[in-house]
């Protein structure tokens, strides 16, 4: 694989494709780190709420929030499940989908969820 820039041309070895994805990888579990605090900080819950398997309609809001802006980040569903198993909750993907789907219905229509996707997303990205 040729990689090309405007200076040079570098071959790509398979060893840099790995050590890349590692990288983002990395990159992606602190994006989704800050967003657990973010939103347990938001929503005034501990982490070990978060991760709890309750159907609490404020636990279960908050969860839905963190598969939305981890979607959103982008992340895929795989590294989403990973990170939530890593946190000790397995879910599944038709979960993590309806979740997604409810917030982001609720983004359309709800001012409140809007201002604190935005706030999040803005204290995490930056």
């Amino acid at each position: 694989m040729v990689y090309m820039t405007r200076t040079y041309t570098k071959e790509v070895t398979p060893q840099g494709v790995m050590k890349l994805n590692r990288k983002l990888n990395q990159m992606k579990k602190r994006i989704f780190n800050k967003y657990v605090d973010k939103i347990c900080k938001a929503y005034y819950i501990e982490q070990s709420e978060l991760f709890a398997k309750d159907k609490r309609s404020d636990l279960a809001d908050a969860r839905h929030l963190l598969y939305y802006l981890s979607l959103e980040a982008p992340m895929t569903i795989a590294q989403l499940r990973k990170y939530m198993m890593d946190n000790d909750y397995k879910i599944s993907h038709s979960t993590i989908y309806h979740g997604y789907n409810k917030i982001k219905l609720l983004t359309e229509t709800n001012d409140d969820i809007q201002g604190i996707v935005k706030s999040i997303k803005k204290e995490c990205i930056n």
